[in-house]
Order: structure tokens, then C-alpha cells, then sequence
């Protein structure tokens, strides 16, 4: 599968939300991050075909328009708002979705059985949407999405009213989906993408500051990260005078994590780490512009 987007842009009157966007999308899982407001979701929706761009094309497989969408087969979408008939009871709403899809019954329940057992959400099957809780909702929305085995699953902001496991669960399942299809995640939380994205765009105010995959990212930034430990006047003198990059900072446990670090100062090292994702995100956020 490949899918671009050249030269996209749009505005909102003479707000410009998306300012020449350029990406190319293959297999795998891609991060798509960004502050909120820094223009995800538009691009998503015109990706999908459900906001016409001002300016620019999206192709997909050599089909290219302006208007619409180019895709021959229902894709996977989980919206960040809305996507849910609430009259409906789960398994009527699932097998709507899955006829839509193309799905035979058999394989719908098949699919209902798997994600319900997935995600925890057997006993809520014939209990109308509008009466579940708001995590219990964003279980279902992601089902939806992934009914019939899409090739392309887009995800907007999917971690909503997630707990912890069931964020962990999701991660996991995505993990494997990605190996054999795209998965484009758009989020501006980390932890939602933290290890499993082998590419990452990052937005900044409609435009991209850096994109890539995972791996050349993580090169491309200077020296490692590194855990100091000083006082908050040693750590706060060092920062003014040294070129440094904050990640985190806590003066409760004496520690700080920077990108560039001067090792012939007298800072106590407590330890190297990896570079995380939040790493990432926060090194290019900065240097971005």
C-alpha cells in the first residue's frame, strides 16, 4: 500500500490550518503528534476524504483526486468525537457496521467475539450505547474500526477514557496489527505511541518540523540523555549557562534529564538512559521552530 499527500493545504477564512503539507505512508504504524490545535485531525479528515484540502492531491495506490476519497474499500476510523449510534445496543451497532463492510454474519460475530474478549466488553454486547460509560464507548469505537480487517486504520486520539491496561492492551494490539497493515495514530499523548511507532510526523502550528522513521530520528539527535542530579540552584545556574535541553525536571528527587549534557562540570551522573518517544517528541518540538 502506498498512500501521499502532496502539498496539502487548508483555511479555515484566513486562518491557515494546514500549510503545505507532504507525506508518504506505507506499512506500519505512524505517529502522527502534535500539541493540540497544531492541525492533526484536519489532516486525518482530508486523508480520509471527509474535508476537502484547498490546495494539493492525496494518492493512494497511483489514484490520485481533489475532491472525495480515493479509497476501493471501507477503511478503519476511529474519530476523536462522535462515530456511535447510541440508540443502538453494541451488537446491533457492530453488525451494522460489519454488513456496511461488506462482512458476512458469521464473520461478524466472529469479529465481536474476538474484540469483546479483547477489550472486556462481553456483558455490555445488548446494553444500548447511550447507557455505557465513557471508556466502555471508546472500546466500541475502536471495534468498529477494525471490523472486516482493514488495510488502513487511522485513530484519533484512541486512548480516550482508556485505563491504564486497557491503554496497554491496545498498544499490544496494535503492535501486531501494524506488522501486516498501516496504522496511523494521531495523538498528542506519548505513551499512546511509545514503542510501537516505526515512524513519526510531528506538527507545529499546520506544518511539519521533522518526519521519518523512528530509528533516524533517534540518530539524528545529538549525544544521549542523561540523568543528573544536583540542587535546584547547581541544575537552574547550569541551564543558564550551557546550551541544554529540559526533558524533565524534578528537584524533589534531585534529577534532571537533559539532551546535551557537559560532563567536565561537577554534576553528580546518576545514570545514562535510552531516548524515549517523549524524547523525541520534546527535542523536536524545540528545535523545530
Amino acid at each position: 500500500m502506498n498512500l501521499e499527500l502532496k502539498g496539502i493545504s487548508k483555511s479555515y477564512g484566513n486562518a491557515r490550518v494546514i500549510d503545505e503539507i507532504n507525506i508518504e505512508i506505507n506499512n506500519g504504524i505512524y505517529a502522527l503528534l502534535g500539541h493540540n490545535g497544531a492541525g492533526k485531525s484536519t489532516v486525518i479528515k482530508i486523508l480520509l476524504g471527509l474535508l476537502l484540502q484547498d490546495k494539493g492531491k492525496v494518492i493512494y495506490n497511483s489514484k490520485s483526486n481533489t475532491k472525495g476519497s480515493v479509497y476501493d474499500y471501507p477503511l478503519g476510523y476511529v474519530p476523536q468525537k462522535g462515530g456511535l449510534d447510541e440508540l443502538q445496543t453494541v451488537r446491533d451497532f457492530l453488525t451494522y457496521v460489519g454488513c456496511y463492510k461488506g462482512m458476512r454474519i458469521k464473520e461478524i460475530e466472529r469479529d465481536i467475539n474476538f474484540f469483546s474478549d479483547l477489550f472486556n466488553f462481553n456483558k455490555y454486547l445488548n446494553v444500548k450505547i447511550k447507557k455505557l460509560s465513557g471508556g466502555t464507548k471508546q472500546k466500541v469505537k475502536i471495534t468498529q474500526a477494525f471490523l472486516n480487517n482493514p488495510k488502513l486504520v487511522v485513530l484519533d486520539e484512541p486512548s480516550v477514557g482508556l485505563d491504564i491496561y486497557e491503554r496497554k492492551k491496545l498498544k499490544e494490539f496494535l503492535s501486531k496489527y501494524g506488522e501486516n497493515n498501516t496504522v496511523i495514530i494521531s495523538t498528542h499523548i506519548i505513551s499512546d505511541i511509545d514503542y510501537i511507532a516505526n515512524n513519526i510526523i510531528i506538527l507545529k502550528n499546520g506544518k511539519i518540523i521533522i518526519q521519518g522513521k523512528t530509528e533516524d530520528l533517534i540518530n539524528q539527535i545529538p549525544k544521549n540523555v542523561y540523568k543528573i542530579k544536583g540542587t535546584e540552584k547547581q541544575i537552574d545556574e547550569f541551564i543558564s549557562k550551557n546550551n541544554v535541553l529540559v526533558m524533565n525536571r524534578s528537584y524533589e528527587n534531585s534529577n534532571i534529564n537533559v539532551l546535551r549534557f557537559m560532563s567536565e562540570r561537577d554534576f553528580g551522573i546518576d545514570n545514562i538512559t535510552n531516548v524515549t518517544f517523549e524524547d523525541i517528541y520534546t527535542y523536536y518540538q524545540k528545535v523545530g521552530g
